[in-house]
């Protein structure tokens, strides 16, 4: 069974963690209003968060804010290695079904 918490980061930056970053002293900030689906993963007894737009980009946590806190610093981590290897960045597109639907 797969539970599931949709959640979007953006309206310029989000800050988590008291604006601590875990692995360091620089806050934890997302630039841009990227969808970030968080969900648990029985096969990965863990709950992994994603971010559609950005290929590849999730990471894992046992609770969805351990999850959340870790998918920020992959968003930045992503965003920065795209701007130093000249590559697009791509703009928050991916919307679910259900805004589609409230229009």
């Amino acid at each position: 069974m797969v539970e599931s918490l949709r959640v979007v980061v953006g309206f310029g930056a989000t800050r988590i963690d008291g604006g601590k970053n875990p692995l360091g002293e620089k806050p934890v900030m997302a630039p841009r209003k990227y969808h970030i689906n968080v969900f648990f993963s029985a096969v990965d007894k863990a709950f992994i968060a994603d971010v559609p737009d950005l290929k590849y980009c999730s990471a894992h946590g046992k609770t969805p804010q351990e999850a959340m806190k870790q998918v920020l610093i992959a968003i930045e981590a992503w965003l920065a290695t795209a701007k130093a290897h000249g590559k697009r960045i791509p703009k928050p597109r991916y919307r679910p079904a259900i805004y589609a639907a409230a229009g």
